[in-house]
Order: structure tokens, then C-alpha cells, then sequence
């Protein structure tokens, strides 16, 4: 029975994709294990769920220190990393609120 080129082409990705959903190789094979100072196995994915960041954020932990005190601490918005999604305004105060001006003001 001939299928011609596009039956065979759906046959072959159908195939391909069953076995690459299944095969547990394939998961694991880019997956990198780091080894800290304390012996301490992890990758960069359970490092990520652990500390609620990405995993770019903790590949790159990962990558400068194999000191487990500063790879496992926790994160801090003010050392760096791009806040997610949308952020509220800064409110301005107007002139005539400011505590200061008020005081200033008050000695003329």
C-alpha cells in the first residue's frame, strides 16, 4: 500500500513524537547536575521551585558559586532581577502636601 510522500509524513511524526513523549532519556538528557562544597547534589530546576524563581535565575546561581549559602538565599528585588508583570505608580505628592514645603513655608 503506497501512502505517498504526506501519509508517510504523518505516520513518521506521529512516531517520532509518541517516542520522544514517552522515553524518560530524553528528559533528563540536557537536565546538569551541580555538585555544592557540601556535597549536596541539585539542579537548576529544583533550585528554581525552592526558591520561587526562574530557571534562568537559578542556572546562573548555579553557575557562579558551588557555596550552598549563596546559592540557597533567598531573593532580594533590591540586588536585581526584573519585576513580573504589571506594577503600580509611584503616587506623587503634590507640592502643597509635602511636609516639607509646608514647614518652609511657615518660616517665611
Amino acid at each position: 500500500m503506497y501512502l505517498g510522500y504526506y501519509g508517510f509524513s504523518a505516520i513518521h511524526s506521529f512516531m517520532v513524537l509518541s517516542v520522544r513523549a514517552v522515553h524518560t532519556i530524553m528528559g533528563n538528557r540536557r537536565t546538569i547536575t551541580y555538585i555544592l562544597d557540601d556535597g549536596q547534589k541539585v539542579t537548576s530546576k529544583q533550585l528554581a521551585k525552592e526558591l520561587g524563581v526562574t530557571n534562568s535565575a537559578a542556572n546562573n546561581r548555579l553557575k557562579r558559586s558551588t557555596d550552598p549559602v549563596k546559592v540557597f538565599a533567598p531573593y532580594n528585588k533590591a540586588k536585581g532581577g526584573k519585576p513580573r508583570g504589571r506594577q503600580p505608580k509611584a503616587e506623587k505628592l503634590l507640592p502643597y502636601e509635602d511636609e516639607m514645603l509646608k514647614l518652609a513655608l511657615k518660616t517665611i
